[in-house]
């Protein structure tokens, strides 16, 4: 658990306090969220005594980090940063690519994770989807990235190439356009994710807002609620029909 929690292991402090203290001077980036887990282990240890209710460790930790992000999130300003426009509408892709649009659904109390994602082409013909859940995600943030590795791995296995990539999380989307190595906790994923971009002939990840991924959110929302291992379907679901349908006639409208 120390691992997932990138928790230095310090085999040389005597005491709590004196292996606290060598963490804050050691590595300070992870000494916030060590404190917010030993609280949750805490609040576990008495939810166990008073509710006779206890989750495992490998559930606590990822969960933790999960608020961790969120709290990061919520205090940090939002960039000032160019959106695609104000497309408030999926648009099709240009002649020859493929789009595909990914979104998740994160439960915070479960850390249960739904991933969605539906592959068109220029004229908006769906060529495959798909759903997955992820019984225990960090954060949302994790959730979204898992999103996108997934996506983009089934375009590789699928042979779909020159494929844009559509999320509605902009972090994500700096994050994995920016040449920096990301320190946190999910850099190595990002890391992996870039690698994979570039495994798919580059293909391109760009933000959406949340009414361009409708159809990507409503699979993910579905995957949360059920249990799907990477279904990738060719058949479009009922549940996305209209959806599908709705987006290629206001596509149609904006071309």
């Amino acid at each position: 658990m120390l691992q997932v929690a990138l928790i230095p292991n310090l085999p040389g402090a005597y005491c709590v306090a004196d292996w606290l203290v060598s963490i804050y001077s050691q590595a300070p980036l992870v000494f916030a969220p060590l404190l917010m887990t030993i609280w949750a282990t805490w609040r576990n240890r008495n939810s166990r005594i008073w509710d006779e209710e206890c989750k495992l460790a490998t559930d606590i930790v990822p969960i933790t980090l999960g608020w961790w992000e969120d709290y990061k999130a919520a205090r940090t300003p939002s960039p000032s940063v160019h959106r695609s426009g104000t497309l408030t509408q999926w648009k099709k892709p240009p002649i020859g690519f493929i789009k595909l649009n990914v979104d998740a659904a994160f439960c915070l109390d479960s850390g249960i994770t739904g991933l969605g994602g539906v592959f068109r082409d220029h004229e908006g013909v769906v060529l495959g989807g798909f759903r997955h859940t992820v019984m225990v995600s960090s954060s949302a943030r994790h959730a979204e990235l898992l999103a996108l590795l997934l996506g983009v791995q089934l375009a590789i296995d699928q042979h779909l190439t020159l494929v844009i990539v559509e999320t509605d999380c902009m972090d994500l989307v700096q994050a994995i356009s920016s040449s920096s190595l990301d320190q946190l906790e999910l850099g190595f994923l990002i890391d992996d994710l870039r690698n994979l971009v570039h495994a798919a002939l580059d293909a391109k990840v760009v933000f959406g807002n949340r009414q361009v991924n409708l159809v990507a959110h409503t699979l993910a929302q579905e995957a949360k609620a059920g249990q799907f291992s990477i279904d990738f379907f060719t058949n479009i679901p009922p549940s996305v029909e209209v959806l599908i349908f709705s987006d290629c006639n206001d596509a149609s409208s904006m071309n």
